[in-house]
């Protein structure tokens, strides 16, 4: 027991100096944003609207709240974005801090006048991210710039909650988030590694079932 009051400890500390040493460097006001303000959203209820059909509706509606609150839904979320917009700019990252978001397809016009499909979510294959390397669904706006102002579109299916907000980053920032969450991800492992030796230290020694149980539950 009092090998794992002192495990638990340090982690805490550990996990409070990296959230502190992560809060007082000064960020870049653009390098992240909440970029929900700046979509537009329809739902469809038929689930059957393709791209082309998102392009020909006129009631879009605005986000009203930081976060899309559509709860659970069966309906399909469709967000379109101005590609002029700065926050859209090309190179920066979109993500959707969703740890259980089904599918997110991003439509993006080329210098063709056709939309390009980048996909993202738990029923796509990692290896078919748009962007593999993010922890969360994201996107890469794409560098190139289409010839005339308009619009990229999102559609988000999901049977989980629907209740995430929109994050605008630059490439920095997203690396910066990456590298953090990772580190932390290593140390947490790390540490229950320790724990684990020692139970089985422990288990040796005295020869007790509990701490041989305990081994396996931190494992």
């Amino acid at each position: 027991m009092r090998f794992e009051l002192i495990s638990q400890f340090i982690i805490i500390v550990l996990l409070l100096s990296f959230v502190d040493s992560a809060g007082a460097t000064p960020l870049d006001e653009s390098g992240k944003r909440n970029a929900l303000a700046q979509f537009e959203y329809f739902r469809d209820a038929t689930q059957n609207l393709t791209c082309d059909g998102a392009r020909k509706i006129e009631t879009w509606q605005r986000f009203q709240k930081p976060a899309m609150n559509f709860k659970f839904t069966n309906d399909i979320i469709w967000l379109r974005g101005k590609t002029g917009d700065p926050v859209f700019a090309p190179g920066r990252i979109l993500t959707l801090p969703s740890k259980v978001l089904d599918s997110a397809i991003l439509f993006y016009p080329d210098n063709k006048g056709s939309y390009v499909e980048h996909k993202t979510g738990d029923t796509v294959p990692k290896r078919l991210w748009s962007l593999q390397e993010s922890l969360d669904p994201a996107f890469r706006i794409p560098e190139h710039k289409p010839t005339q102002d308009s619009y990229f579109y999102i559609r988000i299916q999901s049977v989980s909650l629907i209740s995430f907000p929109i994050y605008s980053l630059s490439a920095s920032e997203f690396l910066r988030e990456i590298l953090l969450e990772a580190a932390i991800n290593w140390l947490i492992l790390g540490l229950c590694s320790v724990m684990f030796l020692i139970a089985l230290f422990q288990f040796w020694v005295f020869r007790l079932p509990e701490f041989f149980h305990y081994a396996g539950y931190v494992f």
